[in-house]
């Protein structure tokens, strides 16, 4: 394995890990859309239920439409 390599395993755990964190970031930054534009106040429990539910959800959909596979060059 080259110097810097991450083994396809370790990849997977990466992706499992950050996966949910940017998933409840992008949901905070849309809840927080949905305040401002729409004045549409949710709970900050909803607002990680609602990542949750979409990281779950994208991750049973994966074998049906593939798997994440990392970029090599």
């Amino acid at each position: 394995m080259l110097k810097g390599s991450k083994s396809t395993t370790n990849v997977s755990n990466e992706i499992n890990r950050v996966c949910p964190i940017l998933t409840i970031l992008c949901s905070i930054w849309f809840h927080h859309n949905l305040l401002v534009w729409k004045g549409e106040a949710h709970s900050p429990q909803h607002v990680v239920n609602f990542a949750n539910t979409f990281t779950l959800q994208w991750l049973e959909a994966q074998p049906v439409f593939g798997s994440t596979q990392p970029v090599t060059h």
